[in-house]
């Protein structure tokens, strides 16, 4: 394991594991045979956000371990699950690289930290989900005051901004994130979908909202009027949220 790129090989072959479950193999491997609990994994992989369901991400931290490695949880040959934790059964041994220009200079620490930012930048890529989002955000903030002084703060920055956009683009669309800040472009949606229903006001003042999906599972209320634009009629978006129960039950009502 190079803890410093985050590789995994076995047999001189790189192995594919994910940032979160690479270091969780690396705190235990760490270890060398003693046990690691959950709890002291939980600080070391999200040292600053609270985790209400961080056993269950554990758990499927270990089973891609499992996949990866070829490791079988009924009779381990790598990572033994304990009643408080799990232990790495394999001797470990620790093995100090240093590169021709890493003389514990400024330098190197800089390349280590250029390294993670990259690092994060790949996981962005191939994380959609706001937790997922949010915890690369996390790890930016962390490294961001561990390294105020480093001059590539200002890429860091810039990466931090591009997952700030990604969470506002996508929170709307996750089911599960509780963030109520819905974009006009996201709330534009709900008129795309055919079985959108829109209600009047009741004062006929010629605003209304109409209830519709966003995504495959996301229902939004929009609240809107009909304006004139150029000698067009088109929709003037005024708020969005989330639908209620009612609203959700009248949809699919509606759509018998």
């Amino acid at each position: 394991m190079d803890l410093e790129s985050e590789e995994l090989k076995k047999n001189g072959h790189i192995l594919k594991l994910r940032s979160q479950p690479f270091r969780m193999l690396a705190t235990i491997a760490e270890r060398n045979g003693d046990v690691v609990s959950r709890e002291e994994l939980r600080a070391q992989l999200w040292p600053a956000v609270t985790i209400e369901d961080y056993k269950h991400s554990l758990g499927n931290s270990l089973l891609e371990i499992r996949k990866v490695l070829h490791d079988s949880a009924n009779s381990p040959e790598y990572v033994e699950t304990v009643s408080r934790g799990y232990r790495f059964l394999k001797p470990v041994e620790f093995i100090l690289t240093i590169a021709p220009h890493q003389n514990g200079s400024s330098n190197s620490l800089t390349d280590d930290f250029s390294a993670k930012i990259k690092q994060i930048g790949r996981e962005l890529i191939d994380t959609l989900d706001c937790r997922g989002l949010a915890l690369l955000l996390n790890r930016c903030k962390v490294l961001c005051d561990q390294h105020s002084g480093d001059p590539s703060i200002p890429d860091l920055q810039l990466l931090m901004a591009d997952i700030q956009s990604a969470i506002h683009q996508s929170a709307v669309l996750d089911p599960k994130w509780a963030n109520p800040a819905i974009s006009f472009e996201i709330a534009s949606l709900v008129f795309d979908d055919p079985n959108a229903v829109t209600i009047p006001h009741r004062f006929g003042n010629g605003r209304g909202k109409t209830i519709g999906l966003a995504s495959e599972s996301v229902l939004l209320t929009v609240e809107h009027s009909v304006c004139r634009e150029n000698g067009k009629q088109g929709v003037l978006i005024h708020g969005a949220r989330r639908a209620t129960p009612q609203e959700r039950s009248f949809y699919e009502q509606t759509r018998k």
